[in-house]
């Protein structure tokens, strides 16, 4: 299983992804195993990707970071490639009241 989402803002929620997934017997991977930057690094997600059996997309309040040349978040660019190859979509929206009140809990840690 893939796993994207925007980094910083949603640590907790990647780690907790991973682990259910590592739990549940299969591997996760996910874009804070590469550095992204450039084209080729973008070439190792997308084969990462394309060897995931499900994407999981996790959004939250973040655009993310942009890639240069397409100006696009690379979470952005990660969904758009894995809806163009048919890989199965599983989609963990956040909402606005959970984000308001892990900010606070986070400014409180």
């Amino acid at each position: 299983m893939f796993i994207s989402s925007t980094y910083i803002d949603l640590i907790d929620e990647r780690q907790s992804s991973v682990q259910a997934v590592l739990d549940s017997g299969h591997i996760p991977a996910g874009m804070e195993l590469f550095r992204a930057g450039n084209e080729t690094q973008l070439d190792t997600i997308y084969k990462w990707i394309d060897n995931s059996d499900v994407y999981m997309l996790i959004l939250g309040g973040r655009y993310g970071s942009v890639e240069e040349k397409s100006q696009k978040s690379y979470t952005r660019l990660e969904y758009e490639y894995a809806i163009s190859k048919g890989i199965p979509i599983f989609s963990v929206v956040l909402t606005d009241d959970f984000l308001k009140e892990k900010k606070i809990y986070t400014w409180c840690r």
